[in-house]
């Protein structure tokens, strides 16, 4: 009697430390999970922004914001709205409608102007929306590629962001990333 009491108090204990594991990591899995969603989804975006840089003589998508990745929707580079939607963002809603507007993306299209170059690839051209991002991460395609940081500032908008990334360095090229992010923000309302 006394050995099936140890038993069954043994068994609960494992029984209760593995639902405190698994209470503890499925959160952190689904949070990793939507990290590489996005990492994907911006790769896929970049891709795209190159192709269509191929296609108009190295001029990138004349817009910042979702008016700029509507171009690329509108010239079949990437027409599929949920690819704007990263995983974990719960306040963009799915585009229904021709044209992409800025609460049916969780992405910042900051190239707007920009022409390809080799000076081009040092430049931040896609941000995660701060206001969207799981803190401290953030997610940014700077040269076809995408990177993500473990120390993502406190910021409110992407101006604040940008401002951030550049570390205090002015040139043209961080002058117009500056503008775009500017009129995202004011078209976010933020």
């Amino acid at each position: 009697m006394k050995n099936k009491k140890q038993i069954i108090r043994i068994v609960a204990t494992i029984i209760a430390f593995l639902a405190l594991m698994l209470v503890t990591l499925v959160p952190k899995l689904k949070e990793k999970n939507d990290r590489l969603g996005s990492i994907s989804r911006l790769k896929s975006i970049g891709f795209c922004l190159i192709q269509y840089s191929i296609d108009y003589t190295d001029h990138f998508p004349n817009y910042p914001g979702a008016k700029g990745f509507d171009l690329l929707g509108k010239n079949d580079f990437l027409s599929a709205p949920l690819f704007y939607l990263a995983p974990a963002d719960k306040v963009s809603v799915l585009q229904s409608g021709p044209d992409l507007k800025e609460e049916n993306s969780s992405y910042a299209y900051l190239g707007g102007g920009l022409i390809r170059s080799d000076e081009i690839e040092e430049y931040p051209m896609i941000i995660e929306k701060p206001w969207l991002v799981k803190k401290p991460y953030c997610i940014v395609l700077v040269n076809g590629f995408v990177t993500t940081s473990k120390s993502m500032p406190e910021v409110a908008n992407c101006e604040e962001f940008i401002k951030y990334l550049s570390k205090g360095q002015s040139s043209p090229t961080w002058n117009i990333i500056l503008e775009n992010a500017r009129a995202v923000d004011k078209a976010c309302g933020k």
